[in-house]
């Protein structure tokens, strides 16, 4: 029989503001262990927050395998593997009194210039111990820790709703406070004025926090289990020019300082920086044990514990790490003076909704800007974008921005997509 246990320890601490307030500080502790078997050919599972509980998660493990199906593939064996940095212990900025401090000069300053708007800030930390071991020979454990900071703004009258926000989230605590905070004063200085733009077709430039929903197709399309079951539209056609030369995606499980960087996935496999889309052509997809051996493939190292509730689950699926698209060489200042007529989008809602496995992307503007002769001249409302991105990466990339941003486990530029359909609410 073969055995698989995972064993987490992490605390965390959380300040909170809401309505210009603080709301709550929080602290955590928490102990999980999750054992797999595979037992007569078949997967067993179990988790425990019990301290030292084996003997528990090894009979409930074995309990599960028979129940559920058969599986062609084994645990984790002897194996070396590269450690990130991904470990900084102690950065004085994170303690509570540093960050009561910081998120209210935040809000102090936001205030300041707009006194209607009602802001909100979060600032934590948190730190991890994980370890993996199986009685084929894998023996690995690491340390992590996490910072991360939101500062933005809610203001409304009726009619008209604003929702402002910029972050960042990294391993090391090394964060611009003040750059994003800037970052929001200039956003709420674009919506002082409402204009209108009218139904059409139009290039749209999708920001760094925008471009994650661009990339909600791929992720679920580029997920080994979307593959396996044969409903991503990718399936068969590694190798294949499926889009536009200058794009390139990757998936980064080793980036220095990403929030998603570990020396091997929860399934024991080591991380790797994995090309999905290179220079256009599918190179592969993100894989856990199980999707890779039902498909022939190498495992990727993306096999990862969801948690729910608050609870670690034993299970693994295909999860993504640090993704990061290449950049482009123009600056968005340059893009946007060359922009005749067009929109910049800060935040969709919605987009989840569509078919995003034939590259729907759909929703509402939740906040974007409207952009004449090269000036973005104010914000727009009650306006819906619709795209096929798969469509639109092939024929109707027109830019992507020399500039990047390191968001919440992403490094994205500002990607320019020409003859977007825009609709607007009577």
């Amino acid at each position: 029989m073969e055995e698989e246990l995972y064993e987490l320890k992490s605390s965390s601490q959380e300040v909170n503001f809401e309505y210009d307030r603080i709301k709550n500080i929080d602290v955590v502790a928490y102990e999980s262990s999750c054992m797999r078997v595979i037992k007569d050919g078949r997967l067993g599972f179990a988790g425990t927050t019990k301290k030292d509980d084996i003997e528990f998660l090894r009979t409930a493990s074995i309990r599960t395998s028979r129940l559920l199906p058969e599986v062609n593939y084994s645990f984790a064996k002897r194996s070396s593997f590269t450690l990130p940095e991904i470990y900084y212990p102690d950065d004085p900025r994170f303690s509570f009194e540093r960050e009561l401090n910081i998120c209210k000069n935040a809000i102090n300053k936001i205030k300041a210039s707009f006194p209607e708007v009602y802001c909100f800030a979060q600032m934590g930390k948190s730190a991890s111990s994980i370890k993996l071991t199986t009685n084929l020979g894998f023996d690995g454990n690491y340390k992590k820790t996490e910072y991360y900071f939101l500062i933005g703004g809610d203001f409304s009258e009726e009619g008209n709703f604003i929702h402002v926000f910029a972050g960042k989230a990294n391993c090391s605590g090394d964060i611009e406070f003040d750059r994003f905070t800037n970052y929001v004063l200039k956003l709420l200085n674009y919506a002082k004025r409402n204009v209108r733009i009218e139904k059409g077709k139009y290039p749209i430039i999708f920001s760094p926090y925008a471009v994650p929903d661009l990339m909600l197709p791929f992720m679920q399309s580029l997920n080994g289990r979307a593959v396996e079951k044969g409903i991503s539209p990718f399936r068969n056609k590694i190798g294949e020019k499926l889009f536009d030369e200058r794009f390139t995606l990757i998936d980064d499980g080793l980036m220095k300082d990403g929030l998603n960087s570990v020396p091997f996935d929860d399934e024991g496999i080591p991380s790797t920086t994995l090309p999905l889309i290179e220079e256009g052509v599918l190179r592969g997809f993100y894989l856990d044990l199980k999707s890779a051996s039902s498909l022939g493939l190498n495992p990727t190292g993306n096999g990862f514990k969801a948690k729910k509730a608050g609870q670690l689950q034993p299970q693994v699926s295909p999860s993504p790490r640090n993704w990061a698209i290449k950049n482009g060489e123009k600056s968005i200042e340059d893009i946007i003076k060359e922009t005749k007529e067009g929109l910049l989008i800060e935040s969709l809602m919605g987009t989840f909704a569509g078919n995003l496995y034939s590259g729907e992307v759909s929703g509402n503007v939740a906040m974007g800007f409207k952009i004449e002769n090269g000036e973005i001249i104010g914000r727009v409302k009650n306006t819906m974008i619709s795209l096929n991105v798969f469509q639109a990466l092939k024929d109707s990339l027109l830019e992507i921005s020399k500039e990047t941003e390191v968001t919440f486990g992403t490094l994205y530029p500002y990607i320019v997509l020409s003859d977007v359909n825009v609709s607007v609410k009577a």
